[in-house]
């Protein structure tokens, strides 16, 4: 990935291209930290007015980057039109206000799509069976499974041969079932990711996760208090809850659970979701524990990390002549970005395994940095030679030590 802020939004409006077939400013954002799935199903539940307050950054900035990305959505020859929202479920209904900017109003409503290219009248695009199918798909991502029945039961009528039925049939059962209790975690588990999920994935494709959502929810509500296993990983309500988007949830979901901070993957998922809420102290320490007690699986973690620091600090610390251990990324990473040393305490859950030691010595040289050499630094830099020449070294050149 590219650490170049406009060529990242270019590779997003890409990727969203790749899989919708179209972009749309507020997958985007959800894509850019922006805005958070949560917030987002709020305000299509009727339970926000506007975006105003769940939009993350100033006002001109989101301007900025949108403006960016339509820019080059119009290079690539799409047309942009308005898109008018609404509120989900039959009983929601009318359109909802975006945002009490205007200007950014209008930057978020304007979707864009390859330019239609099809015949005016294409007797097969436009067949009934057609029509009533889309309308299927319309209700389900609206989360209307009354209406999506409702133009079930015509479609069998019109065409009961119709390619898709039986997916779709599927699918409105599944939406049928979302405010009900779960009997059995396990079947409802394996029947959403091997079944579901990828069924709707196939035929909804667009904001797919507009009707997985609630079918999420439903079993994250069934998982909750469920203890962690790391043999089925899965069967933990921060899994259904990621699936969400609902960072909020699944970090305190982790933080809830006992022992956490010793299981790599709750470290893992524990990382990701405090970076999409911003709060990268926190993100990091789990990644400095992940390093130090899970040298393995921090670093694929690390080499697609959310944040574009440490994305970047990995790449750099992968790229060292020296090859060093996972278990010293910490300490160097105190050495790339000496500031690191202000925002994480040296101590993190009284963790005491290799690596630790180096990580403690540089930050308390960190913490002196720019003061005159005395007895405890000389010290202190001995400490760490005897912990890593290599690191030592590096400390030396970046704190452009004589």
């Amino acid at each position: 990935m590219t650490d170049d802020p406009q060529r990242h939004i270019e590779q997003q409006v890409d990727a969203l291209l790749l899989d919708f077939g179209r972009y749309e400013p507020l997958e985007l954002l959800q894509r850019e930290g922006r805005l958070l799935y949560a917030d987002y199903e709020a305000w299509r539940g009727g339970e926000l007015e506007t975006l105003d307050e769940a939009l993350m950054g100033e006002t001109s900035a989101i301007r900025r980057l949108l403006d960016h990305a339509s820019a080059y959505a119009a290079r690539l020859g799409l047309s942009g039109q308005r898109e008018s929202y609404s509120g989900w479920g039959a009983e929601q209904g009318g359109a909802l206000r975006i945002h009490s900017d205007r200007q950014l109003e209008q930057a978020i409503a304007l979707v864009w799509r390859p330019a239609e290219d099809r015949p005016q009248m294409d007797l097969f695009m436009d067949s009934p069976a057609t029509t009533l199918a889309n309308g299927v798909r319309d209700a389900l991502l609206n989360r209307d499974p009354v209406t999506a029945r409702q133009r079930l039961e015509q479609l069998y009528d019109v065409e009961a041969g119709y390619l898709e039925l039986p997916g779709l049939e599927r699918l409105v059962e599944a939406l049928e079932q979302a405010d009900k209790a779960v009997e059995d975690i396990d079947q409802a588990l394996d029947a959403l990711q091997s079944g579901i999920a990828p069924l709707a994935a196939d035929l909804l494709k667009r904001r797919v996760q507009d009707y997985l959502a609630p079918l999420w929810r439903r079993l994250a509500a069934a998982l909750d208090g469920v203890p962690f296993d790391p043999q089925s990983p899965d069967r933990h309500a921060s899994h259904a809850l990621a699936q969400l988007q609902d960072w909020r949830g699944v970090r305190e979901v982790i933080e809830q659970t006992p022992g956490w901070r010793r299981q790599p993957l709750l470290l893992a998922r524990h990382s990701q979701a405090c970076t999409r809420l911003n709060d990268e102290p926190a993100s990091q320490q789990s990644v400095l524990l992940l390093c130090w007690r899970f040298p393995e699986q921090a670093a694929g973690l690390l080499a697609d990390y959310p944040s574009a620091l440490m994305r970047q600090a990995w790449a750099d610390f992968e790229a060292l002549p020296d090859e060093l251990e996972s278990e010293l990324f910490p300490a160097w990473l105190l050495i790339r970005y000496p500031a690191l040393a202000k925002s994480l305490p040296m101590e993190i859950d009284g963790c005491e395994a290799r690596g630790v030691q180096a990580y403690r010595l540089v930050h308390q040289l960190q913490q002196q940095r720019g003061q005159a050499l005395d007895d405890e630094q000389i010290d202190l830099r001995k400490a760490l030679q005897a912990e890593s020449p290599a690191l030592l070294a590096r400390y030396m050149r970046d704190a452009a030590i004589v």
